[in-house]
């Protein structure tokens, strides 16, 4: 990771301090290679009150340094939902996941057979001369993913871990957004 992510890192965290947001910057580890700001939004309905959500950027590969330095840079959000999955409540949580994917076409949440884990991503593109506007689209992004994950977060845990089915769970989401 370059000097200048790690600045770039550091002014989101700024900007995101002054709309509230708490965070720090977690090092590159052997796991994670890269630089990640952990942000912390409130979620009521998780045990601890909050979540985090993993701000990187995200590396350009085959390409060289003079080359990467003139690309816009990415940002992928990402926050993990559960990790643990019983076989038994996959086709509950595909289902789950595939319908809201399919209704909400802003949302990111996502299933690792790998690492056996329900997460939520999404990412944006910055451009390399506009901060500002480049400050609130982050800023804008935070907000929506804070968003997702306070609405529809718990709704994947409690398919994931067979607490409810995904057609009840469609149903408390239609309502969510049916006209009132």
């Amino acid at each position: 990771m370059t000097d200048n992510h790690i600045g770039i890192l550091g002014r989101i965290q700024l900007v995101l301090k002054i709309q509230g947001f708490s965070s720090q910057i977690i090092d590159p580890t052997e796991d994670n290679p890269v630089s990640t700001l952990v942000v912390t939004i409130a979620d009521p309905k998780t045990e601890s009150g909050s979540r985090g959500i993993e701000l990187r950027l995200v590396p350009r590969f085959g390409i060289n340094d003079d080359e990467r330095e003139k690309e816009n840079v990415r940002i992928q959000f990402y926050s993990q939902i559960c990790d643990g999955v019983a076989i038994s409540n996959y086709p509950e949580l595909f289902r789950f996941i595939l319908s809201l994917n399919a209704k909400l076409p802003l949302i990111g949440f996502h299933y690792s057979e790998t690492l056996n884990m329900v997460f939520f991503h999404n990412f944006t593109t910055l451009s390399k001369d506009q901060p500002v506007a480049d400050d609130q689209i982050v800023v804008d992004v935070t907000y929506t993913c804070a968003y997702i994950l306070n609405t529809f977060g718990h709704m994947m845990l409690e398919v994931a871990t067979g607490q409810k089915q995904a057609e009840q769970l469609i149903n408390e989401v239609a309502e969510l957004y049916r006209p009132k």
